[in-house]
């Protein structure tokens, strides 16, 4: 699923991780913390990720996509004090304003596309579990 973006240079802070959003539940996992440190060593090492997928929404910006890469960056600020969040900055891409369900399909099937992605049959039953189980779902109806 593409959708136009525009790139953010932001104050870390400013990103919200809402589990709304987070399309897996294995975030904890010894893979995925492995895959957290890798991204942590390039970061560490002088590197750039690929950009953070954000919604503005009312509350501010929280992501659709790059959890692993959120997590990462938070262990990097850790790892290089003085650093800290509030003066940590980084391009993200904003896809502005979304509703809710373009913001969960967006991010269901992010993963689909890199990384050690989930299947597109994966990301559309969490799709359909996430409208079952969300305001969006009841207020359509």
């Amino acid at each position: 699923m593409q959708l136009p973006s525009k790139t953010l240079t932001i104050k870390f802070q400013e990103l919200q991780a809402d589990s709304e959003f987070q399309k897996r539940f294995d975030i904890g996992s010894p893979e995925s913390l492995d895959s957290i440190k890798r991204l942590t060593d390039l970061l560490d090492q002088g590197q750039s990720l690929e950009r953070i997928t954000v919604l503005e929404s009312p509350e501010g910006l929280k992501i659709l996509d790059g959890f692993h890469r959120f997590e990462a960056y938070k262990q990097h600020i850790k790892n290089n004090e003085p650093l800290e969040y509030s003066e940590y900055e980084i391009e993200v891409a904003s896809l502005g304003v979304l509703d809710k369900l373009k913001a969960l399909e967006y991010s269901c099937l992010a993963n689909t596309k890199h990384g050690r992605g989930v299947s597109p049959e994966s990301a559309l039953q969490r799709l359909f579990q996430l409208m079952l189980t969300t305001d969006y779902y009841l207020e359509t109806k």
